[in-house]
């Protein structure tokens, strides 16, 4: 009963260990497969430093998360297209590729590197900034935390391409979570 709980509990969680910056390609399939193994779906990418390095990574990555072979014993592909993994962009195992830029991009850097990832398919996620609520792929913190300007530049050109921005991790008071409510940046 103890394993089935935790194995819920990872269920929902996601891991950054595979997706750090700077770790050999033998590193981050090493770290990726023993996620798997410990029964993760969601994973986390850092992205910014290098596109080619990033895109090189997270194809990596993909090709471990959408193999059925590295699943734990028993377990079986989740579907991708089933009510909880709908529109997150989920493999063929239902796992998920999520990235996070750490405020690292000016306003114009961040619209077209981020552009330049979709062949990764990052996470797809119900976005306030969609009114109808459809969902869309989003890159999480890709400028200052409180440009909220920059974060509604970015979210309006990133728009036609159904990439939503998710931002306010380090929103440091009320008036910054309510700025970026009102220039409908996500939180």
């Amino acid at each position: 009963m103890e394993e089935a709980l935790a194995m819920f509990r990872v269920r929902d969680s996601y891991i950054t260990s595979a997706g750090w910056l700077g770790y050999s390609d033998e590193k981050v399939s090493r770290l990726t497969r023993e996620a798997v193994q410990a029964g993760f779906n969601h994973f986390k990418m850092k992205v910014g430093a290098d596109k080619g390095s990033d895109l090189r990574r997270g194809q990596l990555i993909r090709s471990i998360i959408n193999d059925p072979q590295h699943l734990p014993e028993g377990h079986k592909p989740r579907d991708p297209n089933g009510p909880y993994l709908a529109g997150k962009n989920a493999g063929p195992t239902g796992s998920v590729l999520i990235i996070d830029a750490n405020q690292v991009w000016e306003v114009n850097e961040a619209i077209e590197y981020v552009k330049g990832l979709e062949e990764i398919r990052p996470w797809c996620a119900y976005s306030l900034s969609c009114p109808t609520f459809n969902p869309i792929r989003f890159i999480e913190e890709p400028t200052a935390p409180d440009d909220i300007l920059g974060h509604a530049a970015i979210r309006k050109a990133l728009k036609p391409y159904r990439i939503g921005v998710a931002t306010g991790e380090h929103a440091h008071n009320r008036m910054v979570f309510k700025q970026l409510q009102k220039s409908h940046g996500e939180l």
